[in-house]
């Protein structure tokens, strides 16, 4: 922290001292404003009127936990059938005392993700109440209506109506559109069950014939998917199926956290979350998954990853709506380096059983770099001031982790950014997306998290005209993918190379920074406050 306290303070020195004359278009006060850009988030969150505040505390924190354990644990722990299961009550209170997050026992306690996100789980006609809440993290398999989400740069959220326009969720004279959201379970190849979901857009659901193209999800560590139901949510407003799902030892998912980790998945670094992607991606498409020994000794036996009836997994319900041949993965963090992984599995011709794994059109690492492949167009997504500290801003540029074992922030992904290039080896686009302002948290929803109030729309569009560009081959979206938009970094260039590390084309700048930031390091800061910032794409 020391060092983050003196990088602060040696960039607020520079700035009272001047380095060089500055540009008339460089503002000297950037530096310290754009630092606090990551306090717009709460500040929009305080200024709803608290609600998202007030459902996370009641539903997360105060008394939605203890109704919860009220209501759920006099059916786990009745004398008189308590140890008729007595294996499965014991391995279900080890899960949850060492879960990622520690938990109580079929209960969840600690963060809710926004309401703004969240599906109507209660069926009482209101969306994102503590009600949703309890719905949502039970032992039965709900379906639910959301709504579309039109995030703003404000940070407000509107919402889609039958007419195409977007309005606020009390317009009483709108008619919103509305996709539907499915739980469902899923056996990884270890045999833990993975809590998941389905979400289908409004045709899907309304009989359209599809096929559908579709995304798989990944969480980021120590998370619920209720976190991503934003990304979901907005991509099935676009037309695709979605999955997202917790990870073996989080969420609602079995497993301590220690299933997090693998040691047959090298090189990534999180194994057991890697697995999982690829699991769950296999899942999705209705490919077999393999069963492989767990690394984690527990009171109950793996369940079987085969379908039924063969074993304990059962098919994707909507598997004859999705077009398999059009299916995109993203991931936050963690889920980011699973995204990695799962391009590395590509390039190497096999995941981690050993066989190959489905092929996907696109891949959006959101805040993550690891060891991967150029194997299909990979979008990867940083902000201004991710770094270490995951939720406050990085300062000094000094980069978290080497992109060889995984790493987060600006410095690290765009030096992975680099070295694929450098290796000359694919011919899919490379694109380096930069939010203006952020931290880590800029792809997580959960009230008063330290983001912009601009993050969801900014990730959230700059993902879906990449992944529209791949999946579906939409002209138009490869063109926004390549443009400028509000919001990109002022700091540190945005870049696409066209044909990849392959083609003869050089990487273009989607934007070519033109402000200083105090996660630059001391030598870039000086340079963009005399109007000469560092950058290396073409613009």
């Amino acid at each position: 922290m020391k060092w983050r306290l003196v990088a602060v303070f040696g960039a607020c020195a520079l700035l009272g001292l001047g380095v060089g004359p500055a540009l008339a278009d460089t503002d000297p006060t950037y530096p310290v404003t754009s630092a606090t850009d990551w306090t717009t988030g709460p500040q929009h969150d305080w200024q709803n009127g608290n609600a998202g505040g007030n459902y996370t505390f009641q539903a997360g924190m105060s008394s939605g936990p203890v109704n919860r354990a009220l209501t759920r644990w006099p059916q786990h722990y009745n004398p008189a059938s308590l140890f008729q299961n007595l294996a499965g009550e014991s391995q279900a209170a080890t899960d949850s005392t060492f879960h990622a997050h520690p938990d109580l026992p079929y209960d969840d306690v600690g963060d809710a993700g926004s309401p703004d996100f969240m599906p109507d789980w209660n069926h009482n006609g209101v969306y994102g109440d503590p009600g949703d809440f309890d719905a949502d993290t039970d032992s039965v398999m709900d379906s639910a209506a959301f709504r579309y989400p039109c995030p703003q740069l404000d940070g407000s959220v509107l919402y889609e109506t039958t007419d195409g326009s977007c309005k606020p969720a009390t317009d009483s004279t709108a008619t919103f559109k509305l996709g539907e959201a499915r739980e469902v379970k899923i056996v990884d190849a270890r045999g833990y069950i993975l809590d998941a979901t389905l979400w289908l857009p409004g045709d899907a659901v309304n009989g359209a014939p599809g096929p559908f193209p579709g995304i798989v999800y990944a969480d980021g560590f120590d998370s619920r998917q209720d976190s991503y139901y934003w990304f979901a949510m907005r991509m099935a407003r676009a037309g695709y199926l979605v999955l997202t799902y917790d990870p073996a030892g989080q969420g609602e998912s079995e497993g301590t956290a220690y299933a997090l980790y693998d040691s047959g998945m090298a090189p990534c670094q999180i194994g057991g979350a890697c697995r999982d992607l690829q699991d769950a991606v296999r899942w999705f498409v209705g490919d077999d998954i393999a069963p492989v020994p767990r690394q984690e000794s527990r009171a109950t036996p793996p369940k079987n990853p085969a379908y039924v009836p063969a074993g304990d997994n059962l098919t994707n319900p909507v598997r004859n709506l999705l077009d398999t041949s059009r299916v995109a993965v993203s991931g936050n963090s963690m889920g980011a380096l699973a995204v990695d992984d799962y391009t590395y599995g590509l390039g190497v011709g096999s995941g981690g059983d050993g066989r190959p794994l489905p092929s996907v059109r696109a891949a959006v690492p959101m805040s993550g770099i690891g060891p991967m492949k150029a194997s299909v167009p990979i979008q990867l997504q940083t902000s201004d001031y991710d770094g270490q500290a995951l939720a406050t801003p990085a300062v000094g540029g000094v980069p978290t982790g080497d992109p060889s074992f995984g790493g987060v922030g600006y410095p690290a992904t765009k030096n992975g950014y680099d070295q694929l290039r450098a290796a000359g080896l694919g011919s899919d686009a490379l694109s380096l997306v930069v939010l203006e302002g952020g931290t880590h948290l800029d792809s997580v929803d959960i009230p008063y998290a330290t983001r912009t109030a601009w993050s969801l729309t900014v990730a959230g569009d700059s993902a879906l005209d990449f992944i529209d560009c791949h999946a579906r081959d939409l002209a138009d979206a490869c063109q926004r993918a390549a443009s400028p938009r509000p919001r990109l970094s002022r700091s540190f260039a945005s870049e696409q190379d066209a044909d990849g590390p392959a083609g003869p084309e050089p990487s273009r700048c989607i934007t070519v920074p033109d402000q200083a930031n105090i996660n630059q390091s001391p030598t870039d800061f000086a340079q963009a406050e005399t109007g000469h910032p560092v950058y290396n794409c073409t613009p």
